[in-house]
């Protein structure tokens, strides 16, 4: 959920980093969420973002800092792209983000609370907890992930080229 519209200037900057981060149908995964004061976003270019959401291009390897507002644009701009028939995946929703990775033990009940205030995204999470068929839903793309990262690290899965 975006606080506000994005700018022309905004989305013109936004949407050329991401083209030059990710070829149309690279997989893009995002990992886990963390505190880095001197981050700068690589979406947006903005300075100190501080809650840093890192996002991989399984492809190339190459990674991309965002801050809280700009994962969202990277959301929104993805799906803007699928729609013009360029096939740019969505790194996922905050909420989903923030539990895959809070449920590894790699983030705290307090810092994921405080990364889903940042991104005002607490009424999203509360639906998103609550539902049987989410909670199921979930439980497929976490183990779909681990699968795939698994075969990443272990080498059996090759970057497309």
């Amino acid at each position: 959920m975006l606080s506000r519209p994005l700018s022309p200037a905004y989305t013109r900057r936004c949407l050329a980093a991401m083209r030059t981060f990710a070829q149309p149908g690279d997989g893009v995964v995002a990992l886990c969420p963390r505190y880095d004061a001197t981050a700068s976003c690589g979406l947006c270019q903005r300075p100190a973002i501080y809650r840093c959401f890192p996002i991989q291009n399984t492809r190339t390897g190459d990674m991309l800092m965002l801050g809280v507002e700009c994962i969202q644009a990277y959301r929104a701009l993805a799906k803007k792209l699928r729609k013009g028939k360029e096939n740019y995946r969505d790194p996922g929703v905050i909420p989903m983000i923030i539990k895959r990775y809070q449920s590894r033990g790699a983030l705290t009940e307090e810092q994921a609370r405080d990364f889903l205030l940042a991104a005002h995204a607490q009424p999203e999470l509360r639906e998103f907890t609550k539902s049987k068929k989410a909670t199921s839903k979930r439980k497929r793309f976490l183990d779909e992930e681990h699968s795939i990262s698994g075969e990443l690290l272990s080498g059996k899965l090759q970057p497309q080229e």
